[in-house]
């Protein structure tokens, strides 16, 4: 019911910029903030950080992208940095027909005051209703760094129900089929799809022209991404490469889970293998050590300076603050440790429109 909400709001307010003249301008794009249309207890937690910590996150919507020139340059230039580049020309060659193409996206935006001055688009759809009323998925484009949260399985529920006021249908379909370019959906792709709830079992696929063309009548389910969706991207970074997971019993699995997580956690990410400090963190102790012995001649006694300095509750507090902090860096674990080289074959890039 909240996304329904929010989607519906989307129209209620738009965007405007200054051109290069110096003059006001109406965007015709509506926003709200990304973290009002996330579900914590079920959306994948990258997803869920992204939008509390990105103060800039906003959920983009445009009910025509042909009155929205700026946002139709943004689009073309995020396909031209796509695998699929080439159809950056194409995707709104003709938008003077009945089809009006709209947008929806996640959007990192900044503003002065009430003037949009720039902005950088993390996943977006470019959508239009035919005249069987079916929502017509023209392209569909995500961050790789973004592809294995569910950041576009999102874009493509919130479509339905800004659609569904207006065509009263679920009826979504995905295809390449007014472009014939040199595309098709790999296995990956269909797999999430079909999990989406799209038929796939009738994919017409020619493998000459790769024209492919799949639907659904439903709303998109809801999922939950919790902590088996986690160790699914990330827990091959961390198991022994040579497990063989289909020969252990559930108990044993856990426990080679747990003892291969607390493995992981004790590791240097520098790279050491014994107890030794890494050189970056030397060097913060030995600068901040440095300060406190500043002023000190060469003759003084440190160890009595350093004692007295510990019996000051106020400088053994601070002492105490600067030793954690130090400790806290050379212990810290990024969320995203690693990168997936063969994140976009886990899930669809893909990018196409009508002639």
């Amino acid at each position: 019911m909240k996304r329904m909400t929010c989607g519906c709001k989307l129209i209620e307010k738009t965007l405007s910029c200054i051109d290069c003249q110096g003059k006001s301008f109406n965007t015709n794009i509506a926003k709200v903030q990304a973290q009002n249309v996330v579900f914590w207890p079920l959306d994948d937690i990258e997803l869920v950080d992204w939008t509390t910590t990105n103060k800039f996150a906003r959920l983009w919507f445009c009910e025509d992208i042909h009155h929205s020139s700026i946002l139709k340059l943004a689009i073309k230039k995020a396909v031209q940095k796509s695998p699929n580049w080439n159809l950056s020309s194409k995707l709104f060659q003709d938008d003077s027909n009945y089809e009006k193409n709209q947008f929806l996206g996640f959007v990192s935006s900044h503003k002065k005051g009430t003037l949009l001055t720039s902005f950088h688009i993390h996943s977006l759809l470019v959508f239009h209703t035919d005249l069987q009323k079916n929502t017509i998925v023209t392209c569909i484009l995500t961050e790789q760094n973004h592809i294995l949260s569910n950041m576009q399985d999102w874009l493509l529920q919130i479509m339905q129900l800004i659609q569904y006021p207006h065509v009263s249908l679920f009826s979504t379909v995905i295809t390449n089929e007014f472009i014939g370019e040199d595309f098709y959906l790999s296995q990956h792709s269909m797999d999430g799809y079909e999990a989406m709830g799209f038929d796939v079992t009738q994919l017409t696929q020619d493998v000459e022209q790769s024209l492919f063309t799949i639907k659904t009548n439903m709303p998109i389910p809801m999922l939950v991404y919790g902590d088996s969706f986690q160790w699914a991207k990330y827990g091959h970074h961390i198991l022994p490469s040579s497990l063989d997971l289909t020969r252990l019993d559930k108990a044993s699995l856990h426990q080679t889970i747990r003892n291969s997580l607390i493995e992981f956690l004790r590791t240097d990410l520098d790279g050491n293998l014994s107890s030794t400090l890494n050189p970056l963190t030397a060097s913060k102790l030995d600068h901040y050590l440095s300060r406190l012995f500043e002023g000190l001649s060469e003759t003084a006694n440190k160890g009595k300076f350093f004692d007295q300095h510990l019996l000051n509750e106020q400088s053994k507090d601070h002492f105490i603050d600067e030793i954690v902090d130090v400790a806290l860096f050379a212990t810290q674990i990024p969320y995203s440790y690693s990168q997936i080289d063969s994140a976009k074959d886990l899930k669809s890039i893909q990018c196409w429109n009508q002639d």
